[in-house]
C-alpha cells in the first residue's frame, strides 16, 4: 500500500505506527516504499514540513527497518551513471602508447654496454640521486630487448584500453606517468648507486594499481573489504607478471603498484572525477604530459 495522499494532511491524526524512514528525497522514499511493497509489509507514505515519512505497524517495524536499510545500501553501491557512460573522445590511446614504445625501440635497439642512448636515459640510481630526475621518465620508454618490448607492448594493448576508457586520455596519461615516474624515483633512492633499470612495466603495474583502487573505491560493493580487495587483486597480478628477466626490476614493479594504488584512491575524489568529462581538462592534461616527456628526453639527449 503506497498512500502518498494519506499523510499529506498531517492533520493531527494519531497513528499507532512507527516511522521507519524520514527523507526529503522523494526518489529515495519511493524506492524504500517499493522495497516494503515487494516484501509484503504494509506501510503508509506521507509528507510533512520536515520531509517524506514512511510508517508501518509497530509489530512490523524491525523487519521494515531492515528491509529499508538493505534496499538503500544496495542502491548506494550501484555504479553512478557517469561511471557507466563515460567514453574518451579518442578511443585508440592504447594503440598510440604501444606504437610509441615500438618506435622508440626501433631507434634505440637493445640494451648494450656501449649504447649512448641507454647511458643517457636509463634509470641509473646514482644519476637520479645526483639530480637527473628526468631519467625516471625516459627509462619508461626504453626496453632491454625485443622480448621485453613485446611483453610490455602486448600487455599494454589490453590493459591500457580499459585504463584509458576509465579515466580518459589526458587524465589517464598524466596519472600513469606521474605514478610510474614517482615509482622509479623511489626505487632509485632505495636501491643506491649501483642500480639501473629500464622498461614500461613499471607503468603497467601503476595502471593495475590505479584501476584496482579506483574501481573498488568508486563502487564500494564489498563494504569494509573494499580497501583490501585492490591489494589482493593487484598482488595476484604482481605475482604472475612481476619478473620479466634481464634488466628489469621487481622493486620498481612493487613501487609502481603502490604508487598506482595511491593514485587510484586520489582519483576517486569527486572533484577530480569530474575532470574526466571535461574536454578542456583532458586536453590540458594530455598536452602537459606529452610536453613533460619531450622535455625529459631533451634533457637526456643534450648531455
Amino acid at each position: 500500500m503506497h498512500d502518498s495522499e494519506a499523510g499529506a494532511a498531517g492533520d493531527g491524526a494519531t497513528w499507532p505506527d512507527m516511522v521507519v524512514l524520514t527523507s526529503r528525497d522523494r526518489k529515495k522514499t519511493d524506492l524504500a516504499a517499493l522495497a516494503l511493497s515487494a516484501a509484503g509489509i504494509g506501510h503508509r507514505v506521507f509528507r510533512r514540513h520536515d520531509g517524506w515519512h514512511i510508517v508501518v505497524a509497530a509489530a512490523n517495524a524491525a523487519s521494515a527497518e531492515a528491509e529499508v536499510a538493505a534496499c538503500l545500501k544496495e542502491n548506494e553501491s550501484l555504479p553512478p551513471p557517469e561511471a557507466e557512460t563515460f567514453t574518451p573522445t579518442f578511443r585508440a590511446m592504447h594503440l598510440a602508447v604501444s606504437g610509441a614504445l615500438c618506435l622508440v625501440y626501433a631507434i634505440s635497439g637493445p640494451w648494450q654496454g656501449h649504447s649512448l642512448l641507454f647511458a643517457a636515459a636509463s634509470a641509473q640510481a646514482r644519476a637520479i640521486c645526483d639530480g637527473q630526475f628526468f631519467r625516471a621518465v625516459t627509462a619508461l620508454c626504453l626496453h632491454a630487448d625485443g622480448i621485453h618490448l613485446m611483453s610490455n607492448a602486448s600487455i599494454a594493448l589490453l590493459l591500457l584500453y580499459f585504463y584509458f576508457h576509465t579515466l580518459g586520455n589526458g587524465l589517464g596519461l598524466f596519472s600513469l606517468l606521474a605514478s610510474a615516474a614517482t615509482a622509479n624515483l623511489l626505487n632509485a633512492f632505495l636501491h643506491g648507486d649501483s642500480h639501473d633499470s629500464v622498461g614500461f612495466s613499471t607503468a603497467l603495474f601503476a595502471a593495475i594499481g590505479i584501476l584496482s583502487s579506483f574501481q573498488f573505491q568508486r563502487h564500494r560493493v564489498y563494504g569494509r573489504l573494499s580497501w583490501w580487495i585492490p591489494l589482493m587483486a593487484a598482488g595476484a597480478l604482481l605475482a604472475m607478471l612481476g619478473s620479466e628477466g634481464k634488466q628489469t626490476d621487481f622493486g620498481a614493479h612493487i613501487a609502481g603498484l603502490l604508487m598506482g594504488l595511491a593514485m587510484g584512491y586520489a582519483l576517486s575524489w569527486r572533484r577530480l572525477l569530474r575532470l574526466r568529462k571535461s574536454l578542456i581538462a583532458q586536453s590540458l592534461f594530455f598536452s602537459f604530459t606529452v610536453a613533460l616527456v619531450a622535455v625529459c628526453w631533451w634533457l637526456a639527449l643534450r648531455r
